[in-house]
């Protein structure tokens, strides 16, 4: 009777622990359309080094979600996310180099941080790796895709130093 008890107890005590932590999951948070408070969270788990969290954020300042928009912002966050070979992050970022948004459209840029994105398993770049083909030549492809190692290999040690953006106004 005692260990029912008990058990009943700590399923109850669990339930809670799982229904709490749930209601404060960003992304679910950010999927209910609660921008601000999956935010809050999210540069929370980024100053902590949370890639994830990263690109989320990026894609509250992409969206203008929780904040004002701010694409440079975005491609800020991005590139946290791209430099740390997180493959949404270099899709997103591609695709603003793709667009000239936050910084000037560059179609070289776009394709090395797009191609990275697709062999890191974002089967979401080859799309945009394919839109490319017209204009970035095989030659250039080559060029492109040194180019975005050269600035993985160089980057990712400084990640460490991490910010978290302010809390929106």
């Amino acid at each position: 009777m005692v260990i029912r008890l008990r058990m009943k107890c700590l399923v109850a005590i669990l339930g809670g622990v799982l229904a709490c932590s749930a209601s404060q999951d960003p992304v679910e948070l950010f999927q209910r359309g609660k921008y601000e408070q999956a935010f809050s969270i999210f540069s929370d788990l980024a100053a902590a080094g949370d890639l994830q969290a990263c690109n989320y954020l990026g894609t509250h300042y992409y969206l203008g979600v929780g904040v004002e928009r701010d694409f440079a912002e975005a491609v800020r966050w991005f590139r946290v996310a791209a430099l740390a070979q997180d493959p949404q992050g270099q899709r997103n970022l591609g695709v603003m180099y793709l667009r000239g948004l936050g910084v000037k459209k560059d179609y070289h840029e776009a394709y090395g941080w797009l191609y990275f994105a697709y062999e890191g398993g974002n089967a979401g770049a080859k799309e945009y790796l394919t839109l490319m083909s017209d204009n970035v030549t095989p030659n250039a492809a080559n060029v492109a895709r040194r180019n975005v190692r050269r600035q993985i290999d160089d980057k990712t040690p400084e990640l460490g130093t991490i910010k978290k953006p302010p809390d929106p106004e």
